[in-house]
């Protein structure tokens, strides 16, 4: 567990996700309703079931997966996950739970996700955003990470640059 403070001075909880971790996603996911759901789903009617046993099967090398909770981790506030599309490229995705937007917890998430990224010797993570999603889009555009954005049918492809960890050679 790792400890961090939202811009409003909120202490919370940053965790890698475990295989244990299913039914806390799962719970997380049928709490994320509405416009919330569409803009991470890009449907209304997601399989909350798949994606939450997608979420939990990561791997903590190539297949990243983080929790946002309250101290004491009763209440989970958001997760991101990035998973390999190529060897050097990850996809990322999040989901912060209602009535806990626009407060920092995805960028949080995002910051943390892209340091285990290099870690994991990702060059690059990538975000598919649907263009109504101007929560994400500002977000990712304020993370001061280096980008690159294009759209094709109603939806934006962000490509942010891991930087190398220090120790690496790339």
């Amino acid at each position: 567990m790792r400890r961090t403070t939202l811009p409003d001075g909120e202490p919370i909880a940053l965790r890698d996700v475990g295989v244990d971790d299913e039914a806390v996603l799962h719970g997380l996911l049928e709490r994320v309703t509405g416009d919330s759901r569409w803009f991470r789903f890009f449907s209304g009617g997601a399989d909350i079931d798949a994606a939450a046993h997608l979420g939990a099967t990561t791997d903590g090398v190539r297949s990243l997966g983080l929790l946002a909770t309250t101290l004491d981790g009763r209440e989970v506030l958001g997760h991101g996950m990035c998973l390999p599309m190529t060897e050097d490229t990850g996809e990322i995705a999040f989901e912060v739970a209602d009535g806990h937007h626009r407060r920092g917890i995805g960028s949080v998430l995002l910051h943390d996700l892209v340091a285990q990224a290099a870690a994991a010797g990702y060059r690059e993570v990538v975000a598919e955003v649907l263009a109504g999603n101007r929560d994400m889009l500002d977000m990712l555009a304020a993370s001061g990470l280096p980008q690159r954005r294009s759209m094709q049918d109603g939806i934006w492809e962000v490509r942010i640059a891991v930087p190398a960890p220090p120790d690496a050679p790339r």
